[in-house]
C-alpha cells in the first residue's frame, strides 16, 4: 500500500467520523434547546427540511425556526444509529 493511499483511507475515516459527530452535535443541540449549539451545525447557505415544521433556507432562517419550537413542541429527544455514510473523493 503506497503512502498516498493510506493517508486518503484516513481522511475518509476522519470524515466519516465529523459527520457522526456533527450529527450527534444537531441531536444535543436539538434536544437540549441549546441554540448555538443546534444553529452551528449549519453552513450559512444551509437548507433545512423539516418536513411539517416547515422548509427553512439559511443559517438565520434556521436560527428563527429554532426559536419558535418551544411554541409548537414541548421536549424533543433524538437518536441516530447505524449510519450510512459513503464518501467520494
Amino acid at each position: 500500500m503506497q503512502l498516498e493511499e493510506l493517508d486518503q483511507r484516513i481522511q475518509t475515516l476522519e470524515d466519516i467520523e465529523a459527520i457522526k459527530q456533527l450529527k450527534a452535535r444537531y441531536c444535543a443541540g436539538a434536544d437540549e434547546r441549546d441554540e448555538e449549539a443546534f444553529v452551528g451545525c449549519f453552513t450559512e447557505d444551509a437548507s433545512w427540511d423539516g418536513g411539517s415544521f416547515g422548509h427553512y433556507e439559511g443559517r438565520e432562517a434556521i436560527r428563527t425556526f429554532f426559536r419558535a419550537i418551544p411554541d409548537r413542541l414541548s421536549f424533543a429527544v433524538h437518536y441516530v444509529m447505524n449510519p450510512q455514510i459513503e464518501v467520494n473523493g
